[in-house]
């Protein structure tokens, strides 16, 4: 069953590991395998919890892309 973010989540941009997969159209083992890693999306850990800003995701697509990061957030 689909989460829906907290509004404190939303807010912040954070999402979880599901909904990074959803964003990038790819499965969540794919996507776990991307985060933390060097060269691969940063992540925010909070205790087990694993949390990522939707600004670095468009930053690492960007990257991924030869751009800025400023074009994937426009």
């Amino acid at each position: 069953m689909p989460t829906t973010p907290s509004s404190s989540e939303q807010d912040r941009g954070l999402m979880r590991v599901e909904e990074v997969a959803r964003y990038l159209g790819i499965g969540r083992s794919k996507t776990y395998q991307l985060l933390g890693v060097p060269g691969g999306i940063p992540v925010i850990r909070i205790g087990k919890c694993v949390r990522v800003q939707r600004q670095a995701v468009d930053r690492w697509i960007a990257a991924q892309m030869g751009g800025s990061a400023e074009s994937a957030t426009d």
